[in-house]
């Protein structure tokens, strides 16, 4: 790289990595920071003990050509570069130094496994993952049958503690190289994993969850969890927790194709989740935000590491009339992590959520990911309560009525305020929401939109409306 000259590392979907330049003879990297610490600068003053808190000013404030910022401005800025500083100074001092949180996590994880990992988590032909990764699957998020039919009463909402963490540290894992087998699994105590492919049309049970999405199939909605193919026959990759899920909630006419089958362990991955969670622990009790937000990402952002795909496409910055535009490039092959853990991990995590949520069918509102909401204020006895414990249930709010439009559109009244979740939605236009105008159509203003123009990028205030889609 020559003085002057540059260096960008962006993804296909215009994520930014890093940008390296040449100045005076150097190197210098700029990283994003909220990969790292994947928070809003108003929280982190609390989270690292830090002294300042974030400051406000006039956004939509005119700035024209040769503006003097005021004292208040140039404070703002101080505080959001100094709190963004210190959090990042703690992060780094603790020796973790890669330019996400993932990719800390992972490589932690890989030092406390040390010489056996390249044995237990080979990697895997690419063809094989190309196959396999059809069945990996993420968080299980539904409009319970309950939550359907417009607003509801009071009821309560149970988080998970640390799903995935306990997954990892309990969960039957697989490890080592898969064995190939046609046809239908036939019981190996030796390999008691396995990863099927199955043609099948299906039509739910009833009063049965849905559980399956096609996410490439034409004439699917690819974000809906299906009651029914219709009588078209589909081909699906399962893992075993899956395709027993699946054959309990659906009537289904199956021809099983083939499969592969995995050495398993329970405990694998357990001292780094004990480890980092007995910080976490003690760090709650200490009072020590800094190292408690830390124990947290290292526990929550390992396990998607083993997913990552082998396949990437970059994009490169182009000037055209005076505007930066982005310019894909091939694709490339990156390097494998050992797919099957990932896929079990989260397996393992919806089959925990889905089968409570059956068992509560008749009070069931809404799923989302690691959290049950249910109707009514009585929590069951087969539901382990704690708040702390790894795997445990926690009774995380009280409401007195709710409506659910959409997985990630809802809104809970607690009494005292309204919890909005809405994808999409700013917080600036979360402010407008009351219980009367939060429907499907509904139109917030004050959403800022990213536009890029000559000399850089400006952000736009347009109107964010609530959609339910209906095109399937």
């Amino acid at each position: 790289m020559s003085a002057g000259e540059f260096g960008a590392l962006i993804s296909n979907m215009n994520v930014f990595y890093t940008i390296t330049t040449k100045l005076g003879g150097k190197l210098h990297q700029i990283i994003d920071s909220l990969k790292i610490l994947p928070f809003p600068i108003s929280a982190m003053p609390k989270m690292f003990g830090l002294p300042e808190s974030k400051g406000e000013i006039e956004y939509d404030k005119p700035h024209p050509k040769g503006y003097e910022p005021t004292e208040e401005e140039w404070d703002y800025l101080y505080r959001d570069v100094h709190i963004l500083a210190g959090g990042l100074n703690y992060i780094f001092t603790q020796g973790h130094r890669k330019i996400t949180a993932a990719s800390n996590a992972y490589t932690n994880l890989k030092e406390m496994i040390g010489k056996e990992w390249g044995v237990l988590f080979p990697r895997l032909d690419e063809g094989l993952d190309h196959i396999l990764r059809k069945g990996y699957k993420g968080g299980y998020t539904i409009v319970g049958p309950q939550g359907k039919n417009g607003d509801v009463g009071s009821g309560i909402v149970l988080d998970r503690n640390s799903m995935y963490p306990s997954e990892m540290a309990n969960g039957l894992l697989p490890y080592g190289q898969p064995v190939h087998y046609n046809g239908e699994y036939k019981d190996d105590p030796n390999m008691p994993l396995y990863v099927a492919r199955i043609r099948c049309s299906f039509d739910v049970k009833e009063g049965y969850l849905p559980t399956i999405q096609l996410k490439s199939t034409i004439g699917f909605n690819p974000v809906e969890y299906l009651t029914t193919t219709n009588g078209e026959i589909v081909e699906l990759t399962l893992t075993n927790i899956d395709l027993e899920l699946f054959k309990e909630h659906y009537e289904a006419d199956i021809e099983y194709l083939d499969g592969w089958k995995f050495r398993a362990r329970e405990g694998i991955l357990r001292p780094f989740v004990e480890h980092w969670y007995t910080i976490k622990e003690q760090a709650s009790i200490d009072k020590n935000d800094a190292l408690r937000t830390l124990a947290k990402l290292m526990l929550n952002s390992a396990y998607g590491k083993f997913a990552k795909r082998g396949v990437g496409a970059c994009k490169e910055p182009v000037l055209e009339d005076g505007i930066v535009r982005y310019r894909e490039l091939e694709e490339e092959n990156m390097r494998l992590e050992y797919l099957p853990m990932g896929m079990f991990i989260t397996a393992r995590a919806r089959d925990n959520v889905i089968r409570l949520g059956q068992r509560l069918y008749d009070r069931l509102l809404y799923i989302d990911t690691d959290s049950l909401h249910l109707l009514g204020d009585e929590i069951p006895d087969f539901i382990e309560q704690h708040p702390t414990k790894l795997g445990a249930w926690d009774k995380e709010l009280s409401f007195i009525r709710a409506r659910y439009i959409r997985p990630k559109t809802y809104l809970e009244d607690t009494g005292e305020n309204l919890i909005v979740k809405c994808a999409g939605l700013s917080s600036d236009c979360k402010t407008q929401v009351t219980w009367e105008n939060f429907h499907e159509g509904a139109v917030y203003t004050g959403k800022l939109q990213h536009k890029t123009v000559r000399g850089g990028v400006v952000l736009k205030p347009t109107e964010f409306k609530i959609k339910v889609d209906k095109s399937f």
